[in-house]
């Protein structure tokens, strides 16, 4: 979402390590998934938004919705890593069950 929010700015992971408060070798690892997935790409002086297709951008942009309309639900579920599209689903249940 923050590489999102800004896809004209290019990052360094050190940058990145310090805007996220997270850990350099974590941030260059996530940069490396995220680049295999076709999200960001490299540039000569760090890392950019870059989405392959523009499906990905809006898969990004949905899920970034969700998560500010569900935060605690979308932070669960990343940490949990199993069932992520049923976690998703059942984000956006009522708790009667109905949609």
């Amino acid at each position: 979402m923050l590489l999102r929010g800004a896809p004209d700015q290019t990052w360094t992971p050190t940058a990145l390590t310090a805007e996220l408060r997270g850990n350099l070798a974590m941030v260059e690892d996530m940069l490396g998934r995220l680049e295999g997935l076709g999200l960001v790409g490299r540039e000569a002086d760090g890392w950019r938004y870059r989405p392959a297709q523009p499906a990905l951008d809006d898969l990004c942009g949905r899920t970034e919705q969700a998560y500010r309309q569900k935060p605690f639900a979308m932070i669960s579920m990343i940490y949990r890593g199993a069932g992520p599209l049923r976690d998703l689903a059942d984000a956006f249940r009522f708790k009667d069950g109905k949609p």
